[in-house]
C-alpha cells in the first residue's frame, strides 16, 4: 500500500518589500479532501492556487450550484459562509492580500469581490501567467515564497510612499487593543465619518462588522485543538459571557463554538475557516467520503435567518 504523505499546513509571513499588499503567504497540502466543507468568514483576500486536483464551490442558498474554482483565482473576503468540496486531496498555494493589494493588483476593489471568486486571468492576465510561469520553475514552499515575492515586488508602492489610507485603517481596527472606531479616525487625521466612508467603499461591509469577523476568526483560534495560525490573542471583554458567543457565533455562521470544536476535534484537519457538514450533497458525480465514525452530524441553517444576520 502507497504511504500516505503527511499533511502540510506552512505559513510565511510577506518580506516587507511588499507588506503593504501582501500579508502573509500559506501552502496546504492533505488529503482532507471527500467531504463537502462550511466555508467560514474570512477577512483577507487572497489568491490561490491550486497545484493538485480541481476544488468545488458554491453559496449557502439553496437554489446556487457548484463550480469548479479558477485554478489561480482571486478569493475575495468572505462575510457569509458558502461550501466547499475537493473530490481528492487539496494541495494549494496562496497568499493573502490588503485591501490595497487588491486594488494595485487588479486595479479593482476588494468591495467587489466580497464573496466571490474570479479567475485572475479575466482581472490581470500578464500576473496570471507570470505566477503560471513560475509554478513551472519552482517546487518547495520557500522557492514559491521567493518567486512570487519578486513577481509581486513590481505591483508594490515605493518604500518612500507613504501607506495607503485604508492600510492604515485595517491595521488599526484589527489590533486586540483597538480603540474606539473615533480615536482611530483621530489619529489617522480623519473624521469618524469619513473613516466609515472610506472603509465602506474599500470593503463593502462597516468597520463595526469587519471587527465582528476578526474577533469570530480569533475565538476560532482558541476553540481549535491544534491552531496553526494566530493572529493575537482574544482581546479582554470580547464577549460578555458564554451566551454572547454563542449568539454571535449563530448569527454570523448558524453554528455554535460548541459544534465548531467537537469537528474539529473529531477531524484531523488543521485548517480554521472549513468545518465538515453532513447532509449537503456534493457536486454531480461526485461521492462524498463516508462520514467519521463517531461524528456528530453538523446541521447548518441556510433559511433567511442566517442572511438576515449578516446585514447588521
Amino acid at each position: 500500500m502507497a504511504e500516505v504523505p503527511a499533511d502540510i499546513l506552512e505559513f510565511r509571513a510577506a518580506a516587507d518589500l511588499i507588506r503593504p499588499i501582501v500579508s502573509a503567504f500559506v501552502h496546504r497540502r492533505d488529503n482532507q479532501g471527500r467531504k463537502v466543507v462550511v466555508e467560514l468568514l474570512e477577512t483577507r483576500p487572497s489568491i490561490q492556487i491550486m497545484l493538485g486536483d480541481a476544488y468545488w464551490v458554491r453559496e449557502a442558498d439553496a437554489s446556487s450550484s457548484w463550480r469548479v474554482a479558477p485554478r489561480i483565482g482571486l478569493w475575495g473576503p468572505r462575510f457569509s459562509w458558502g461550501y466547499g468540496f475537493a473530490p481528492d486531496d487539496i494541495n494549494v498555494f496562496a497568499f493573502g492580500l490588503t485591501a490595497a493589494g487588491v486594488e494595485r493588483l487588479t486595479g479593482r476593489r476588494a468591495r467587489d469581490f466580497v464573496n466571490r471568486i474570479e479567475d485572475l486571468a479575466d482581472l490581470s492576465p500578464d500576473l496570471a501567467a507570470e505566477l503560471g510561469a513560475m509554478l513551472k520553475t519552482t517546487s518547495g514552499f520557500a522557492d514559491r515564497c521567493a518567486a512570487a515575492t519578486a513577481v509581486l515586488s513590481r505591483f508594490a508602492p515605493p518604500a518612500s510612499e507613504k501607506l495607503p489610507q485604508i492600510v492604515r485603517i485595517t491595521a488599526r481596527l484589527s489590533a486586540t487593543d483597538a480603540p474606539s472606531m473615533p480615536e482611530i479616525a483621530a489619529r489617522l487625521g480623519l473624521s469618524d465619518r469619513q473613516m466609515r466612508r472610506l472603509f465602506q467603499e474599500h470593503y463593502g461591509v462597516s468597520p463595526k462588522f469587519f471587527q465582528r469577523v476578526l474577533r469570530f476568526e480569533r475565538a476560532l483560534q482558541l476553540l481549535h485543538p491544534n491552531p496553526w495560525e494566530s493572529s493575537g490573542a482574544l482581546e479582554p471583554g470580547a464577549f460578555s459571557d458564554q451566551s454572547h458567543m454563542i449568539r454571535e457565533f449563530m448569527a454570523l455562521i448558524r453554528m455554535t463554538p460548541r459544534q465548531y470544536a467537537l469537528r474539529k476535534a473529531t477531524g484531523r484537519d488543521l485548517t480554521l475557516r472549513s468545518v465538515a457538514v453532513e447532509g449537503i450533497a456534493p457536486p454531480p458525480g461526485l461521492a462524498a467520503a463516508s462520514p467519521v465514525t463517531g461524528a456528530r452530524q453538523l446541521e447548518v441553517d441556510t433559511g433567511s435567518s442566517a442572511r438576515r444576520a449578516l446585514n447588521v
